[in-house]
């Protein structure tokens, strides 16, 4: 069996919560993951697009903390 890939777009929704459709299944795979009911992996670069986008004025323009406060309990998983 194939471990599943966390991209950018699943790891933003579960961040933001900003989809109605899409956020609560990010948020119960996530919770799968954290509850070791799952399992998944990312790669550097999803983090740094996901660090890109919130930080970006135009989209979120999340400070520094706020991003690092939201991504090191999912990096630490």
């Amino acid at each position: 069996m194939t471990t599943p890939f966390l991209d950018t777009n699943i790891i933003l929704r579960h961040l933001l919560n900003d989809d109605p459709i899409k956020s609560p299944a990010c948020f119960s795979l996530i919770q799968a993951i954290e509850q070791e009911k799952a399992s998944a992996w990312t790669s550097h670069l999803v983090i740094a697009e996901i660090v890109f986008v919130l930080s970006n004025r135009k989209t979120y323009n999340l400070s520094r903390e706020e991003i690092r406060d939201r991504l090191l309990p999912l990096i630490n998983l």
